[in-house]
């Protein structure tokens, strides 16, 4: 039986650190880098065309191979941090694979495509998120995928859009969250969490999101973590770039613990109250710029509409 693929090395682009890190590439490991897409190297038999090797700029980066300090500046890699085909040939594998998934499955039902799936691949699917082996049905259709299915579960897929993405419309966190659940966990029925809640200042960084079950992530709601007893405790990548300064000077000033907890607070409800006061033209481009520098996938019309009914309904925001 067919084994669905499965990969944790997709290219990620931050557009806010990435020249930076094409620089160190470059001091590393030289300007140029081969293409690996030869001629019928793949079952679409598309191969890499023109001029090889190439500048490494014309490669996707591979944050996850990427080791940074507590100020967010790399400092080290696991090898070159670049996809191992260049960004035009990606683009190109990437089309004929969803027009190959669309052709294969034009004139199938939902359920002949769960049948399809069963019969490829077997009775379970596992998601890539909550990483539980589910029957097909627990995932949405989608015919642009090889196997037919998404690969997050339904459950997975709508607390993302409805948690994490209503907070990023209220809230603004800075960062781009990538973390992905390991093989050999334990944890039982997991969720994400942010360490340093996204309404205090966390940010979307993957060193502010540890996978807890999800009755303790309930649970513990916003209140301030056991292992941060004082400022310097918390690392910057932890908390939105926006709100740094307040950290510097909360650690240069020794505050304590809950004095910097109420200082991120106010700034972030600030921050709501200024998003409240903007007109949709000037809101629009606020979430544009947002989505553009932390390179996320948000509804720019949505977040715009559920921002405006959270002010309608909030009693926490004095208009």
């Amino acid at each position: 039986m067919k084994k669905q693929r499965e990969t944790n090395n997709l290219g990620i682009n931050r557009s806010r650190q990435k020249e930076e890190i094409y620089k160190f590439i470059e001091n590393k490991f030289g300007p140029q880098k081969r293409c690996s897409r030869t001629l019928l190297k793949n079952k679409f038999g598309l191969g890499h065309e023109g001029k090889n090797p190439l500048p490494i700029r014309n490669f996707a980066l591979l944050i996850n191979k990427c080791i940074f300090s507590s100020k967010g500046k790399i400092i080290s890699c696991v090898k070159i941090p670049l996809q191992s085909a260049c960004i035009e040939c990606d683009k190109k594998y990437r089309r004929a694979r969803i027009e190959a998934s669309r052709s294969v499955f034009k004139d199938f039902s939902n359920e002949d495509i769960y049948l399809h799936y069963i019969k490829t691949y077997g009775s379970f699917k596992k998601c890539s998120v909550c990483k539980k082996n589910l029957k097909p049905k627990e995932f949405g259709i989608s015919k642009s995928m090889e196997t037919g299915l998404h690969n997050q579960c339904l459950k997975c897929s709508k607390e993302y859009s409805e948690a994490v993405g209503n907070r990023w419309i209220i809230y603004s966190p800075q960062g781009r969250n990538q973390v992905r659940l390991n093989e050999d966990n334990l944890i039982k029925d997991p969720s994400k969490d942010h360490i340093w809640s996204l309404s205090k200042g966390g940010s979307d960084n993957n060193e502010n999101i540890v996978f807890m079950e999800r009755g303790p992530n309930s649970s513990k709601s916003n209140s301030i973590p056991i292992e941060i007893k004082k400022p310097k405790d918390l690392k910057k990548t932890m908390i939105s770039k926006r709100y740094w300064s307040i950290l510097d000077e909360a650690i240069k000033d020794s505050w304590d613990i809950k004095k910097l907890d109420r200082a991120l607070s106010k700034a972030v409800n600030d921050l709501i109250k200024r998003k409240s006061k903007m007109t949709d033209i000037e809101l629009t481009k606020f979430f544009e710029n947002e989505k553009r520098e932390n390179n996320t996938k948000h509804n720019i019309q949505r977040a715009v509409k559920k921002f405006r009914e959270y002010c309608k309904n909030s009693k926490s925001l004095d208009f």
